[in-house]
């Protein structure tokens, strides 16, 4: 059963607890309605006392307890998030207002390094992800001879130093003798790899700025030598270039990233690439600066353009909004009149699950964002208070 147009404001009220009796009788009904109602409804209700040490937190600060400890409370307080996701279908149908605080830390807590600019918005997170589904395989740095070192989640990114790699915090990372034994070679090559639900950063020698997607992979030596900067990229990434003059001085050092079956090569500006092997196209879009894209074609990119890389080698370019290219970087989904089957394919990749269609693929198109920091299971529910049906069946997301 959909959504009646009310009850988002009804949950709204009941989180703020300014429901009144009546309403409150209307939206139990609601829930009683249906199963998937009432379990979505639980769901939310269930954070009404973290609401309440979040509005305590608020109490603080109105009190005027000084910036330096509304910061620490931005910091360790979770979200309050608050976002407008409807079907096109169902014209006016807005699962808006509805406000969820969640028991998950902040994606600025995510990330050590400072993220890409984009507008602030407010994004929903339904249901927190299980203890289980929390613990993912590592993310693993590997030397060219093959030593690895697994690197922590926690801490969100590493920094190529001059003679050494640390974290976001200036933290040493682990495993001193390989790297000692890294900084002693003239060149080496590293490949940072992610498993799936992780977003890894690292800044490279030269400080350009990478964010590397679940299940990805970026090669890049340990620092950059000659007249050109090359990585290769597997997966998906968001590149935020430095000028770096070459080594002979003589012009600037152009910074390329390889793909399968392209070539990106740029100066210093701010782009996002996507080549997952399963994916037809590698698609390469622009948030500022120049960057030339080479295949069988060549083509020059503009802010706000985006090309797409058949494997024919072909390319085509189009203008876009950038932003739901990119919001993957902030930790969300980021969907604007998608269709459904391009929603469940970013889903099940996240998640890594496969996809059954039992029927024909529904038509309708989403627009609205969700923290992937929400478990499946939530998103599932949220998903299926539209038009559309689908459940979990061991690694298979099953659509009716």
């Amino acid at each position: 059963m959909g959504i009646q147009s009310d009850i988002p404001e009804l949950i709204y009220k009941k989180l703020q607890g300014i429901i009144t009796p009546d309403e409150r009788a209307v939206l139990e009904r609601w829930a009683d309605s249906a199963a998937e109602n009432r379990r979505l409804l639980d769901q939310l209700l269930e954070e009404e006392q973290l609401m309440a040490d979040v509005k305590a937190f608020d109490a603080l600060w109105e009190g005027n307890v000084g910036i330096k400890r509304h910061r620490k409370m931005e910091r360790a307080v979770l979200s309050r998030i608050a976002i407008p996701l409807h079907n096109r279908w169902r014209r006016g149908l807005l699962y808006a207002a509805v406000i969820v605080c969640v028991a998950v830390v902040t994606v600025l807590m995510l990330y050590k390094l400072p993220l890409p600019v984009m507008q602030q918005e407010e994004v929903l997170t339904v249901g927190t992800m299980d203890k289980q589904a929390a613990e993912k395989d590592a993310v693993v740095l590997t030397w060219e001879d093959g030593q690895q070192i697994g690197l922590s989640v926690e801490q969100g990114g590493i920094v190529m130093g001059d003679k050494k790699i640390l974290y976001g915090d200036n933290t040493a990372v682990a495993g001193d003798k390989a790297i000692s034994d890294l900084f002693q070679e003239e060149l080496r090559q590293l490949k940072l790899t992610t498993p799936q639900q992780t977003i890894y950063s690292v800044i490279l020698a030269d400080g350009t700025k990478v964010w590397l997607n679940a299940k990805s992979i970026l090669r890049y030596p340990s620092r950059f030598v000659g007249n050109e900067r090359i990585v290769e990229l597997e997966g998906e990434a968001f590149f935020d270039v430095t000028s770096h003059n070459a080594q002979d001085g003589s012009d600037k050092m152009p910074f390329i990233v390889k793909t399968r079956g392209q070539r990106v090569e740029v100066l210093g500006t701010q782009f996002n690439i996507s080549a997952y092997e399963k994916n037809a196209e590698t698609i390469t879009t622009l948030v500022e600066g120049v960057v030339r894209v080479s295949s069988l074609d060549n083509v020059m990119l503009k802010p706000n353009e985006q090309s797409l890389c058949g494997a024919n080698g072909r390319i085509s370019v189009k203008a876009v909004d950038v932003a739901p290219f990119v919001a993957w970087t902030k930790g969300y989904f980021y969907f604007k009149n998608t269709s459904f089957e391009q929603v469940i394919d970013q889903i099940a990749h996240w998640y890594n699950m496969d996809i059954q269609w039992k029927n024909e693929k529904p038509k309708e198109t989403f627009t609205g964002k969700i923290n992937k920091n929400s478990s499946l299971q939530s998103v599932v529910d949220l998903l299926n208070a539209s038009n559309v049906k689908l459940h979990i069946q061991g690694q298979y997301l099953v659509v009716e």
